[in-house]
């Protein structure tokens, strides 16, 4: 797990071994790094809490992407076509009911 805190990643690890609230982790393959999910996708695993986790392809952003992270551009305005249904059916699942776009 890559995130930049330290104290952060203790934080998140320390949620993902308490958390009980199914979770939707998404990450684009060059981000900057996908650790920062599947190391709490697993734990969640290992825990048996509903989640899921989504590795979409590289994303390059048309204009105004990160450098280091293009990937993580995926999660702007350009990439919503990317990850909108994935959403829009985990909500779905986890609401217990039909979204509407």
């Amino acid at each position: 797990m890559s995130v930049c805190d330290r104290s952060a990643r203790i934080a998140l690890t320390a949620a993902a071994g308490k958390s009980a609230t199914p979770t939707l982790f998404l990450v684009a393959e060059n981000d900057r790094t996908t650790s920062s999910i599947t190391t709490l996708a697993e734990i969640f695993k290992n825990r048996g809490v509903a989640h899921r986790m989504v590795i979409y392809e590289p994303f390059t952003p048309a204009k105004g992407g990160l450098a280091a992270a293009p990937g993580h551009a995926v999660f702007s305005s350009q990439g919503t076509s990317v990850w909108e249904n994935d959403v829009v059916q985990f909500l779905g699942r986890y609401l217990g009911q039909e979204i509407r776009r």
